[in-house]
């Protein structure tokens, strides 16, 4: 018994350094659970992985040879036999390789694997598995990729919900690549992975809870714009939308047929959706629901001609709400459970974490906008705030308390029932609302004009901190944590970085180059 487990764990061990991802799949139980855990720089793997397909999803983004060739050696293991049909090896082994983003990496590891005898497979499987990492280490390469071809800036840029990652989006200015950055914040602030686009902008990225995956549409074509929205999308190009793991490996992608650009994505708390809007030449819009599969859900049509400049889910996926010649709100089938279209010039839209409201930010010429309160759950409006000036971004906090919007004066910040609490110019606010950070009781804003600054101010109008930043392109927060960031500068060649300042609250943290 012990000279058999010892040797499929031997095996097990070489299907790691070959990378053979299929080879692996049948050495685990179907409820087998991997815990990778220790010191050091784990590149953004440190976690849980359960199941069959987490475990090979994460071999395929360190040890599958198309994305990191690696070499296992230095391996000494013994088998302690538990039961008759149970027993755990005990293993150390050290393991090194080169990937073409995160260079030479190595690291020693302390591992226990515990087998159990499968009577219907009549084989023995791995039904929990741990790496204890002892250290760590990335040595980043000396070249930059070479398939960029001019300026990039951060044009998209998300923090996710509990504050542990950000990912970054990178368009150029011929409008032809760009690049998907996922960035661990806190600890040893670090890039975990980059993914250069062949070919295409990045003008949405979106992140799950705790980062496990992250969400980006790209555009390819000649960098002539099309319609609205964040992303540039080109007249004869094609769009793309892909999804990540934590690793970096590319879990699925879909295309849209040509002449259909993909605009805004979200993604659910939990990854388990991946929600995308998009216009046609057509003047038809719409969205698209994928699950963590990238099956398509449901694809839903617009009932207006218009475009869907916004829209927002709610963190467990179950409501969507969308600005399309009005509010729109459907469920998680896809299926539209109300409307207001007696404000047809809706621009700005925000729906709490639970969808049990909705703000909405309304442009109907250069001096009159207003904003709209809804109960998301009925579909009545609450209550409505004329404001005789040009509307802009509106930003809420995940309960819904608190809401802030930009106009051409300043900021204001109003309670749920629609009290103003403040209302700041431009003197001391630069730029615009950008979230509303809840566990601080802050908000956040960010902007190019006038002085490229990023402020934090409390709900009791209070400035909390302000950062002037070269070269501001975009400015996010956890929306559920006190961390935030801000991208400035651009990518023009190796050498040549954007840089990402990172904040925890009014804490400055270490900066991030993007290179």
């Amino acid at each position: 018994m012990t000279d058999i487990v010892l040797s499929d764990f031997t095996h097990h061990m070489q299907l790691l350094s070959d990378g053979n991802v299929s080879g692996i799949a049948g050495q685990y139980a179907g409820n087998a659970t991997l815990i990778w855990l220790g010191l050091g720089n784990l590149a953004g793997l440190k976690g849980v992985y359960t199941g069959p397909k987490e475990i090979l999803s994460l071999v395929n983004s360190t040890f599958a040879p198309w994305r990191s060739p690696s070499t296992i050696a230095n391996l000494t293991q013994s088998v302690t036999v538990t039961s008759e049909k149970s027993a755990v090896v005990n293993s150390n082994f050290s393991f090194y390789g080169e990937n073409p983003f995160l260079g030479n990496f190595r690291g020693t590891v302390t591992a226990q694997d515990f087998y159990s005898y499968s009577v219907a497979n009549e084989t023995w499987l791995i039904y929990r598995e741990i790496w204890n990492y002892l250290n760590f280490s990335i040595e980043f390469p000396n070249t930059a990729p070479t398939n960029l071809s001019g300026i990039q800036t951060v044009d998209a840029l998300s923090v996710s919900p509990d504050g542990t990652y950000a990912a970054a989006g990178t368009s150029d200015t011929g409008g032809y690549n760009g690049s998907v950055y996922l960035v661990a914040l806190k600890g040893q602030p670090r890039v975990v992975w980059r993914h250069v686009t062949n070919g295409s902008t990045v003008g949405s990225v979106a992140i799950s809870g705790n980062g496990s995956y992250v969400a980006a549409t790209g555009t390819a074509g000649n960098g002539q714009a099309f319609g609205e929205g964040p992303c540039l999308c080109p007249v004869n190009g094609s769009s793309q939308l892909l999804v990540f793991n934590r690793g970096g490996a590319a879990l699925w992608n879909f295309t849209a047929a040509q002449g259909t650009y993909l605009q805004n994505v979200a993604m659910s708390g939990n990854g388990s959706k991946v929600v995308v809007a998009y216009t046609n030449g057509n003047g038809q819009s719409g969205i698209i629901c994928f699950n963590s599969d990238g099956l398509d859900l449901w694809n839903y049509t617009s009932p207006t001609r218009g475009s869907i400049g916004q829209f927002a889910m709610s963190n467990d996926g179950s409501a969507i709400t969308y600005a399309d010649k009005g509010v729109f709100y459907l469920n998680s089938q896809g299926q539209q459970v109300w409307n207001y279209t007696e404000e047809p010039n809706v621009k700005f839209i925000q729906m709490s974490s639970n969808g049990s409201r909705v703000a909405v930010g309304t442009v109907s010429g250069a001096d009159n906008g207003s904003l709209l309160y809804f109960d998301g759950t009925r579909g009545a409006l609450l209550w409505q705030r004329q404001l005789f000036t040009e509307v802009q971004p509106v930003v809420m906090s995940s309960d819904g308390s608190h809401i802030a919007i930009g106009d051409d004066t300043g900021v204001m910040l109003l309670d749920s029932a629609g009290n103003l609490l403040w209302n700041y110019s431009f003197a001391r606010v630069s730029g615009n609302p950008v979230a509303v950070i809840q566990t601080d009781s802050a908000v956040l804003f960010g902007g190019e004009y006038p002085t490229n600054q990023a402020e934090l101010v409390g709900y009791n109008g209070t400035a909390i901190i302000a950062f002037s930043i070269p070269s501001l392109t975009q400015v996010a927060g956890s929306a559920s944590g006190p961390i935030w960031a801000a991208a400035g500068g651009w990518i023009a060649g190796y050498g040549v970085c954007v840089t990402l300042h990172i904040f925890n609250g009014s804490s400055v943290l270490p900066t991030i180059q993007l290179c």
